[in-house]
C-alpha cells in the first residue's frame, strides 16, 4: 500500500506536538512497520524546513530532521501536471490540491491529514491517524481489509 502523508502529520511527529503527537507518530509508525510506501510531497519540504527551524530554533536541527525524514521517507515529486492537476480542479485550497494530485499519481491509498475537510473533493481518500490505524489494524487481523 502506498501513503501520503500531509505535512501536518510529518511535524506532529517530528515535533511532538502535544495534542497530536502521539496519534500521527503511531499512524507513521504503523505504516513503516507494515512495509507501506510511506510519502510525502517534495513540495512540502521547504515549509517542513522552516517549521521545524523555527520551533526548534536551530537550523542544523531542521537540515537533521529534514536528512532523516528523506531517509525513512520517500519524496513524491511534483510535476507540471499535478499543478496544471490542481488548478483545474474543485478543491479551494492549492497546496492541498496539490497534495492530492501527487497522490493521486503515485496511486496513494489515502492522504493521512489532520484536516480532511480540505481534502473532500480529492479523489484520493483523506483520513485522519486515529482512522488509518484503525484500518491497518483490521487489516492486520483480515487479509481481505484495505486495497
Amino acid at each position: 500500500m502506498t501513503v501520503l502523508f500531509d505535512t501536518n502529520i510529518i511535524l506532529d511527529s517530528m515535533l511532538e506536538r502535544a495534542t497530536f503527537a502521539k496519534a500521527s507518530s503511531d499512524s507513521v509508525q504503523m505504516a513503516l512497520e507494515q512495509g507501506f510506501r510511506c510519502l510525502f510531497c517534495a513540495s512540502s519540504a521547504t515549509d517542513l524546513f522552516y517549521i521545524i527551524r523555527r520551533q526548534t530554533g536551530n537550523r542544523k536541527s531542521a537540515w537533521e530532521k529534514l536528512t532523516l525524514l528523506s531517509y525513512v521517507f520517500e519524496i513524491a515529486s511534483v510535476t507540471g501536471e499535478d499543478i496544471m492537476a490542481a488548478l483545474a480542479g474543485t478543491m479551494s485550497d492549492f497546496e492541498d490540491a496539490v497534495v492530492s494530485a501527487v497522490a493521486g499519481r503515485y496511486h496513494a491509498s489515502y492522504i493521512v491529514t489532520r484536516n480532511v475537510k480540505d481534502f473532500r473533493f480529492s479523489g484520493v481518500p483523506a483520513i485522519i491517524p486515529q482512522e488509518f490505524i484503525r484500518l491497518v489494524s483490521i487489516q492486520s487481523n483480515d487479509d481481505d481489509g484495505l486495497p
